[in-house]
């Protein structure tokens, strides 16, 4: 080959060269400026709580929304306390499982299932007013706790508030952080 042929090959080469550099740059300026969009924006997710399929939350990702909360605590806090002595055990796996704190909360839940199975009594809850704090991480929930000890004796009605702390994970789910009261109103 002449030399005139190896100067025009070599032209080829540098500008296939830089023209998959150009390439390249654009790629990753469009990649950046994608992330970018994606890390700064919050999806909408739309929530359907378990026990109402027709009902949808949306979900912002700034805030829980308070619906979703409501729902929230009221399915925990009635699914746990609603129980008799062969049920027990089973809902208080459960809620342990959805528990952040879950050996900080053991200790409550077995004294409860030792006194429902020991008694024989079966109880149940039903929230009725919640108010929630946002910035505690915290749903009050007043209702009013049932407990029958027979058939042959009245069962005891009382109005009791349960205070319903979580916690957000990485992924987006709530944990129980806490759970206090059902002291007698």
């Amino acid at each position: 080959m002449r030399t005139q042929d190896y100067y025009i090959l070599g032209r080829k080469v540098l500008a296939q060269r830089n023209f998959a550099f150009v390439v390249v740059a654009l790629v990753l300026i469009s990649n950046l400026l994608l992330a970018w969009k994606v890390w700064g924006d919050r999806d909408r997710i739309i929530l359907v709580p378990q026990n109402d399929l027709s009902k949808k939350i949306v979900f912002d990702g700034k805030t829980i929304s308070e619906t979703y909360l409501v729902d929230w605590a009221s399915s925990i806090l009635s699914d746990l306390l609603t129980v008799n002595r062969h049920t027990v055990d089973k809902k208080n796996k459960l809620f342990l499982e959805i528990s952040s704190t879950a050996e900080l909360l053991k200790d409550t839940v077995k004294k409860n299932s030792e006194r429902i199975k020991k008694d024989g009594v079966s109880t149940v809850f039903y929230p009725k007013e919640f108010s929630i704090d946002q910035q505690k991480k915290k749903v009050f929930v007043k209702g009013t706790f049932t407990a029958y000890f027979g058939r042959d004796k009245e069962p005891i009605v009382t109005d009791k508030t349960y205070v319903l702390g979580w916690r957000e994970t990485g992924t987006g789910c709530l944990l129980v952080e806490s759970l206090e009261g059902g002291e007698v109103e």
